[in-house]
Protein backbone atom coordinates (compact mmCIF):
# COMPACT_ATOMS: atom_id res chain seq x y z
CA UNK A 1 0.00 0.00 0.00
CA UNK A 2 1.02 3.65 -0.67
CA UNK A 3 1.83 6.33 2.16
CA UNK A 4 -0.51 8.36 0.50
CA UNK A 5 -3.46 5.35 0.48
CA UNK A 6 -2.33 4.97 4.50
CA UNK A 7 -2.86 8.71 5.03
CA UNK A 8 -6.32 8.54 3.39
CA UNK A 9 -7.13 5.94 5.65
CA UNK A 10 -5.74 7.24 8.84
CA UNK A 11 -7.61 10.12 7.86
CA UNK A 12 -11.02 8.51 7.45
CA UNK A 13 -10.88 6.47 10.92
CA UNK A 14 -9.66 9.53 12.44
CA UNK A 15 -12.82 11.36 10.78
CA UNK A 16 -15.50 8.19 11.80
CA UNK A 17 -14.22 8.46 15.00
CA UNK A 18 -14.54 12.12 15.71
CA UNK A 19 -17.84 12.04 14.30
CA UNK A 20 -18.92 9.02 16.92
CA UNK A 21 -17.47 11.02 19.72
CA UNK A 22 -19.55 14.13 18.77
CA UNK A 23 -23.00 12.15 18.90
CA UNK A 24 -21.97 10.92 21.98
CA UNK A 25 -21.07 14.46 23.27
CA UNK A 26 -24.64 15.50 21.73
CA UNK A 27 -26.05 12.50 23.79
CA UNK A 28 -24.95 13.49 26.61
CA UNK A 29 -25.65 17.54 26.34
CA UNK A 30 -29.20 16.37 25.33
CA UNK A 31 -29.76 14.43 28.55
CA UNK A 32 -28.45 17.29 30.52
CA UNK A 33 -30.82 19.66 28.83
CA UNK A 34 -33.45 17.25 29.66
CA UNK A 35 -32.50 17.02 33.22
CA UNK A 36 -31.83 21.18 33.53
CA UNK A 37 -35.55 21.27 31.74
CA UNK A 38 -37.36 18.90 34.43
CA UNK A 39 -38.64 16.52 31.43
CA UNK A 40 -36.17 13.63 32.83
CA UNK A 41 -35.37 13.15 36.58
CA UNK A 42 -31.80 13.21 37.68
CA UNK A 43 -31.75 9.32 38.61
CA UNK A 44 -32.82 8.36 35.19
CA UNK A 45 -30.44 10.86 33.38
CA UNK A 46 -27.68 9.55 35.44
CA UNK A 47 -28.86 5.73 34.47
CA UNK A 48 -28.88 7.15 30.80
CA UNK A 49 -25.18 7.76 30.94
CA UNK A 50 -23.99 5.08 33.56
CA UNK A 51 -23.19 7.56 36.08
CA UNK A 52 -24.35 8.64 39.36
CA UNK A 53 -26.89 11.34 40.58
CA UNK A 54 -23.74 13.27 41.84
CA UNK A 55 -21.39 12.69 39.09
CA UNK A 56 -24.80 13.81 36.71
CA UNK A 57 -24.71 17.11 39.20
CA UNK A 58 -20.98 18.20 38.61
CA UNK A 59 -21.01 17.11 35.03
CA UNK A 60 -23.28 19.51 34.42
CA UNK A 61 -22.37 22.30 36.41
CA UNK A 62 -19.30 22.17 34.45
CA UNK A 63 -20.76 22.15 31.51
CA UNK A 64 -22.84 25.04 31.35
CA UNK A 65 -26.33 23.50 32.78
CA UNK A 66 -27.79 23.95 35.72
CA UNK A 67 -28.71 21.67 37.98
CA UNK A 68 -31.10 22.74 41.01
CA UNK A 69 -32.65 20.86 43.69
CA UNK A 70 -36.25 22.21 42.37
CA UNK A 71 -35.29 19.47 39.26
CA UNK A 72 -35.65 16.69 41.91
CA UNK A 73 -38.74 18.14 43.76
CA UNK A 74 -40.55 18.59 40.25
CA UNK A 75 -39.89 14.55 40.22
CA UNK A 76 -40.76 14.00 43.80
CA UNK A 77 -37.50 12.57 44.65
Amino acid sequence: MQRWEELVLEREEGRKEGEKEGMKAGRTYEIYSLVQDGDISPERGAERLGITVEVLKGRMADSGYQYSEDVRAVHGV
